[in-house]
């Protein structure tokens, strides 16, 4: 991250083995109270992009009816 010119103060991860060797130097909160805010940022974020680039203006459940 550094090489990368990333900074921050600390990290929240889920409970994921490989999360607590990647980021051993950093201080490193583990829990889903801390990720649960960002992925819903996330998903409003995938769910409006998603939006965006969509080729038709309608939302039918059938295929025949677009």
């Amino acid at each position: 991250m550094k090489k990368l010119g990333v900074s921050f103060d600390e990290i929240c991860t889920d409970n994921w083995e490989a999360f607590a060797s990647v980021f051993q130097e950093y201080t490193h909160k583990v829990g889903k109270k801390y990720t649960t805010d960002i992925e819903g940022n996330n998903t409003l974020l995938r769910h409006r992009i998603r939006r965006a680039v969509r080729k038709t203006c309608c939302f039918q459940k059938s295929l025949k009816t677009i």
